[in-house]
């Protein structure tokens, strides 16, 4: 899964990216940029990525790098 889903699921639960944004702590900024998938993601922004899907930070890194 490339940074541009994981932006996009969230996207999906909180209805649009700002929201997003907001649930997650992370910036809007930065959220259009991972989803332009022009930025590595931060393991700080990829554990608030996990903890806003309700999910773990382990499924997550796996799901990014093609495991799960």
């Amino acid at each position: 899964m490339r940074t541009a889903l994981l932006v996009e699921a969230l996207a999906v639960k909180y209805g649009s990216i700002n929201a997003a944004s907001r649930q997650a702590d992370i910036p809007v900024t930065t959220l259009f940029k991972l989803k332009r998938d022009s930025v590595d993601i931060r393991i700080s922004t990829l554990a608030n990525v996990a903890r806003a899907l309700d999910r773990p930070l382990d499924e997550v890194v796996r799901m990014l790098v093609g495991e799960g």
